[in-house]
Parts: structure tokens; C-alpha cells; sequence
């Protein structure tokens, strides 16, 4: 008496199944490695970016700015937007970057321009 198909079937069943579980624990192990390594990071640049602030708010005390430049927490969210832009756009040439750079800033005043003409149609006056 040999053994059944459906024997053979079910031992076949079962070691595929124990792969399995194998392979599905070493994937969560993956993303568990992966999950901390994002989280370190994500940590750092957060860190980075709020010493930024700090470096940023107090050189600010010592310089006059031009009225028609950006605000002091506007010029700050440029700024990190920029740094933002370089994870980004890691193999970014210096010349794509200016012109990022330029993009966003341009994006960012016609933006401003969209506001300020919603606020004046809200009822607000324009200074100046």
C-alpha cells in the first residue's frame, strides 16, 4: 500500500504552506527594519528643519528685512521647501535645482496674488 494522492497532496499543502509562513515572517522583518530606518529619518529631517527655525528666527533678529521681501516665517518655509527639494531631487545639476528654486518661488507669489484677491473680494482692504 503505497500512499494516496490525496496524502501526497496534503503533505505538498503543508510544506508549501510552512514556506510561507517562513517567507511572510521574513517580509514583516523587512518592513519592520524599513518602518524604523523611514522613522529614523523622517525624525531627522524634522530635527534639522526645527534647528533650522531656531538658527533662522535668530539671525533674523539681527537683520533689517526689505518690506517687499518675505515675511520672516514666509522666508523660513521657503527655505524649507528648498531642503525639501534636495531629498527630492537627489541627482538634481545645480542648474535644475536654480530653476526649481525659481519655479517655486514664482508659484509662490502668483499663489499669494490668488489670496490676496480673495481676501479683498471677502471684504479686506489693500494696503499701500
Amino acid at each position: 500500500m503505497g500512499i494516496s494522492v490525496d496524502r501526497w497532496l496534503a503533505i505538498a499543502a503543508s510544506v508549501v504552506a510552512v514556506v510561507a509562513l517562513i517567507r511572510v515572517e521574513w517580509l514583516f522583518e523587512k518592513l519592520y527594519k524599513r518602518e524604523k530606518y523611514i522613522k529614523q529619518f523622517i525624525l531627522e529631517e524634522f530635527t534639522t528643519i526645527l534647528q533650522s527655525y531656531t538658527a533662522f528666527s535668530r539671525a533674523m533678529q539681527a537683520v533689517e528685512m526689505n518690506p517687499l521681501d518675505l515675511p520672516k516665517d514666509a522666508a523660513f518655509a521657503m527655505n524649507t521647501i528648498f531642503h525639501i527639494q534636495r531629498h527630492l531631487y537627489p541627482g538634481a545639476s545645480p542648474a535644475k535645482m536654480d530653476a526649481l528654486r525659481k519655479k517655486t518661488r514664482n508659484e509662490a507669489e502668483n499663489k499669494a496674488q490668488e489670496y490676496a484677491e480673495m481676501l479683498i473680494a471677502l471684504g479686506g482692504k489693500r494696503r499701500g
